[in-house]
């Protein structure tokens, strides 16, 4: 299920992306910097206490990383890893003694 979405929002990323740029093919570098613009607005909403904000500049940020994934990477082959981080955290709860921090 995850690679169907994951699949469905690619397409769609790169339809925006082909209708905005006229490339299909994201610039790294404007990207990343895209992204640390949306990751300083998501903080700026989270400091602010508004809901609202933090869930939109949420979306933004995945818009963002959707992009930064399809450079070199299906976006479904990423979810791997990310599963895997989140195993790593739930087997330090586990651990005797650990909080599942990091």
């Amino acid at each position: 299920m995850a690679d169907i979405l994951f699949h469905e929002l690619e397409n769609r990323a790169e339809a925006w992306h082909v209708a905005k740029f006229g490339t299909a093919r994201p610039f790294a570098g404007k990207t990343y910097a895209k992204l640390l613009e949306e990751v300083g607005e998501l903080g700026e909403a989270i400091m602010c206490g508004d809901p609202d904000s933090v869930e939109h500049e949420i979306g933004d940020v995945l818009h963002v990383l959707m992009h930064l994934a399809r450079i070199g990477y299906g976006p479904g082959r990423l979810l791997v890893p990310a599963l895997q981080a989140i195993e790593r955290c739930e087997a330090r709860l586990q651990a005797p003694g650990q909080r599942g921090e990091g």
